[in-house]
């Protein structure tokens, strides 16, 4: 949504207006916003009861990995060099937190 390119006061007057001249965009903001921010949250919370936080912490450092490989799968985004670099800074971090938790646990 962006909000933090305008100030919050004229984001929320700009929303109100919105959303008093139709009110589809109601359905809009609990489909696109609300549900899946509520759903989301859920099963994070969820999956915190069954998996221990430092392999939950490693998949959530891996979704934007995630997110790019179905991007290109499934929508055939076209990938830049940036985006390159990024997922191996990504991947070098979560092989980073992989081996000094071998270590604190061997030593």
């Amino acid at each position: 949504m962006l909000i933090f390119m305008i100030r919050p006061a004229a984001f929320c007057k700009n929303l109100i207006t919105a959303l008093d001249a139709n009110p589809i965009y109601w359905g809009a903001l609990l489909g696109f916003c609300l549900i899946p921010h509520g759903v989301t949250y859920g099963f994070m919370q969820e999956s915190l009861k069954r998996v221990e936080a430092t392999i939950y912490q490693i998949l959530m450092a891996l979704d934007p990995v995630t997110a790019l490989i179905l991007g290109v799968i499934l929508f055939g985004q076209s990938v830049r060099i940036i985006q390159i670099i990024g997922i191996c800074i990504v991947l070098a971090a979560v092989l980073f937190i992989n081996v000094m938790e071998g270590r604190e646990e061997n030593g």
